[in-house]
């Protein structure tokens, strides 16, 4: 089946009386049907291409309205069979009006003294020109705080101004008389082609069918004081002439056209305090370099990216402010400080940071930064500090302000020179009363305040003075003058000041010589000269000996008596006398034991033993030992031997220093009496026997042969006698002396009507066993006294 290859068109308007053919006239008359295109035989053809379109060209759409028109079709086939007629109905109008394009969008922001910045809006816009000449052009604009440099915008249709906080609105509108546009706004030029701004309106370089403008806006104040970036969102839409609605907003609230302005504000740092004079730096380090530190302040904000420390020495700033003039280093630090301080204010605005260098660039926090000053520098070094942005705005040069001077922002510091005093004199002298007295001298460049005196027995400790101990004394120290001229001293090689000091020490006394070393400490820093003092070398060693005024000291004598026969004698004592010789000859040492006196020795000539445990022979008469000294004091041992270890001995030791002067202690040993056992007493074990009584076994130390003998007494409590009622039925006691107890073999005797006991002795002392003919008692209480020995006691009480 083959489809229709030809069709008729005819029109109507709406209250007109009769169709419009629509087809095209033949040459020989009459109307022309149209050929209805076939499908490749690939079937390539796009989709609906066999049907049937037809176009009425000559049909003009209204500028502004709609337009209301019928058509009728009817078709034909191979064989000229035509179709009925189809009617259509069609309403339609022109189309709407094209919106602008935005071909470019900035947003400039300028720092005027303070965070709220003025803003500049620049839009550059393209319209079409030939088909639709535009009457007018809006633009909206919201401006929108960005906390972090990825904020977004705020996602929405084209707001209403003004838009909500803190947000910021702007608008402006594009007025088109002929080929000149005005705005509201602003101002606006036209632009060519390429962007640039052309020669006039309506001109060739402009173009014909679109043109571009230029619109330049003055934006609101934007406050950069707690973020550091804004943003703007611009929509704009076109109004063409004779026709009420506008374009649509573009772009879409999906592809928004935005601009970001960085944070123009500077972060300023606030002016260091001014130093009372030229602040030092550091002592140089290992490499011979001093260091400074360089602080600041007010600039701990999270939108202060780094810090930029800037250096310049006092030579260069003399070179690029004052040419011809160095520096006079005669002259005091405070002195050539004020003169550069002088120069920096009186110098223009826009040379004073010639002489500056980038010395280094560094994090706002911590707030400070540690610097290195040049090798061998003798100038003055000044720092300024600048601060750059998170929008990478640098701080301005620093002018003062306020009423304070340009150099209020400078920092200052000068390389310290070191100065060290002599190696210092030390004179001791013995005064007649004993006491050391001490002289100290020392030449130096820069005032001595102190000489620190060390001092030390030992003379490999005295090697050097940092290993005799920390400082016996700090002496202050005072400029020597000339007695008869009064003129200050001065040293007859370096012409440097004398200082000198005087010392009057308490040493310990002592038969070693004092090993004395002194140093010379000098003034922190002397600020008008940049000088730093530094320790002097240790003087050169100087002995002095300071004698005790009294003999030497010796402990109470401690005896005890030693050996199986209890005949052997060890004293114990202590004394401060040296175990060696010393300068002035050797402390002697002397014992006697009863009769016999021993000889005088030398106590370093003494046996010197580690301990107590091999006791020397004591037949030829008594023997000193000596442990090793401790703290200052040599412990000694005397052994000795006495015949009768009953009979008491004296015992007396002497000891003398090398001048003569004898310390002696002596000490009475009573006889030797064989110590006795302590009395002892104890209820082994009670059991009942049913029926008959109790059955006690106790065990004391009491022999039965002691002299006077000791008494056994035995109270065994009865039930209602405990504690003891006179009412009830009175304890059953009884008491013996030890001697008088029978001795047994059977542990309970057979029957009697009171407490009965016998004894036995066994391993551990006398056993006593004891019957108590009651039913039922109590409590059961033992005690033995002697006169001598005391009483013990024991008790018992059933569970």
């Amino acid at each position: 089946m083959t489809g229709p290859v030809a069709h008729a068109f005819a029109g109507w308007r709406h209250g007109a009386g009769s169709a419009e053919d629509l087809m095209p006239e033949r040459l020989l008359g009459g109307s022309q049907p149209r050929a209805i295109p076939r499908p490749d035989t690939d079937d390539t053809t796009l989709a609906g291409a066999d049907r049937p379109m037809v176009v009425q060209g000559d049909q003009e759409l209204p500028v502004d309205g709609s337009i209301d028109r019928g058509y009728a079709v009817s078709q034909c086939d191979i064989f000229g069979v035509w179709s009925r007629w189809e009617d259509v109905e069609l309403t339609t109008s022109s189309p709407g009006v094209a919106p602008p394009r935005l071909a470019h969008l900035g947003l400039v922001a300028t720092y005027a003294g303070s965070p709220v910045c003025p803003s500049v809006l620049t839009v550059d816009l393209a319209t079409e020109w030939t088909q639709r000449t535009p009457a007018a052009i809006e633009l909206r604009a919201v401006f929108y705080p960005m906390p972090t440099g990825s904020t977004p915008p705020p996602f929405g249709t084209p707001p209403t101004l003004p838009p909500p906080a803190p947000n910021l609105g702007l608008a402006s509108t594009l007025t088109f008389t002929g080929d000149a546009a005005t705005a509201s706004a602003g101002t606006v030029v036209p632009l060519r082609e390429d962007g640039s701004v052309a020669p006039g309106w309506g001109t060739p370089e402009q173009g014909g069918e679109a043109r571009s403008y230029r619109l330049t806006v003055p934006g609101p104040g934007l406050d950069f004081g707690a973020v550091s970036r804004w943003g703007v969102q611009v929509w704009a839409r076109q109004a063409a002439p004779g026709i009420a609605a506008p374009s649509v907003w573009v772009p879409v609230p999906a592809q928004p056209a935005t601009a970001v302005a960085a944070s123009p504000v500077p972060a300023v740092p606030t002016p260091p305090p001014l130093p009372p004079g030229v602040p030092l730096g550091s002592t140089p380090d290992a490499q011979g370099v001093s260091h400074a530190k360089v602080g600041w302040s007010g600039l701990a904000g999270p939108h202060v990216d780094r810090v930029v420390v800037w250096e310049a020495s006092e030579t260069t700033l003399r070179q690029r402010l004052a040419p011809g003039s160095p520096p006079d280093r005669t002259l005091p630090l405070g002195v050539r400080l004020q003169q550069l301080w002088d120069l920096y204010d009186a110098a223009p605005a826009a040379q004073r940071p010639l002489g500056f260098r980038r010395a280094a660039e560094v994090p706002a926090v911590p707030a400070a930064a540690d610097l290195t000053l040049a090798r061998g520098s003798e100038d003055i070094h000044l720092f300024l500090v600048t601060a750059v942005t998170t929008t990478g705005v640098e701080s301005p040069w620093p002018a003062g302000g306020g009423g304070l001077p340009a150099h209020t922002h400078l920092q200052v510091v000068a390389a310290p020179r070191l100065r060290r005093p002599a190696t210092p004199l030390v004179r001791p002298a013995i005064q007649p009363d004993g006491s050391l007295t001490v002289a100290f001298e020392a030449a130096s460049p820069i005032p001595v305040t102190a000489f620190e005196v060390f001092a030390t027995r030992s003379g490999l400790a005295a090697r050097d003075h940092l290993t005799m101990g920390p400082p016996l004394a700090q002496v202050p120290a005072g400029a020597a003058f000339d007695p008869v001229t009064a003129d200050p001293r001065l040293d007859p090689i370096t012409r440097q000041r004398v200082w000198t000091a005087d010392w009057s020490g308490a040493l310990p006394p002592s038969w070693e010589p004092w090993h004395l070393r002194a140093v010379a400490v000098p003034e922190h820093t002397v600020p008008v000269s940049a000088e730093r003092g530094v320790v002097s070398p240790a003087s050169d060693v100087v002995t002095a000996v300071v004698l005790p005024s009294a003999a030497p000291q010796l402990d109470a004598l401690v005896a005890e008596v030693v050996g199986t026969d209890n005949t052997g004698l060890l004293v114990r004592t202590a004394t401060t006398a040296a175990d060696r010789v010393v300068p002035a000859g050797s402390h002697t040492v002397q014992v006697t034991l009863g009769a016999v006196t021993g000889p005088v020795q030398p106590l370093e000539a003494t046996a010197r033993v580690a301990d107590e445990s091999t006791p020397p022979d004591t037949t030829a008469g008594p023997v000193v030992q000596r442990l090793p000294r401790t703290a200052g004091r040599t412990p000694l041992l005397v052994w000795g031997r006495r015949d009768d270890p009953s009979v008491p001995v004296q015992v007396t030791v002497r000891v003398a220093d090398p001048l003569g002067r004898v310390a002696e202690q002596t000490l009475l040993m009573p006889g030797w009496v064989e110590p006795r056992p302590d009395l002892t007493l104890k209820i082994i074990d009670v059991v009942r026997i049913a029926g008959r009584g109790y059955v006690a076994s106790l065990l004391t130390s009491a022999d039965p042969a002691t002299e006077p003998p000791h008494v056994l007494t035995v109270i065994a409590s009865l039930p209602g006698t405990f504690p003891p009622d006179p009412v009830r039925r009175r304890p059953l006691r009884g008491s013996w002396e030890l001697p008088d107890i029978p001795t047994r073999r059977s542990p309970v005797p057979p029957r009697g009507a009171e407490i009965m006991a016998v004894r036995s002795r066994g391993p551990q002392g006398t056993e006593i066993g004891l019957w108590i003919p009651a039913q039922r008692i109590v409590a059961l209480t033992a005690a033995i006294t002697h006169p001598i020995e005391g009483e013990v006691n024991d008790g018992w009480r059933p569970a």
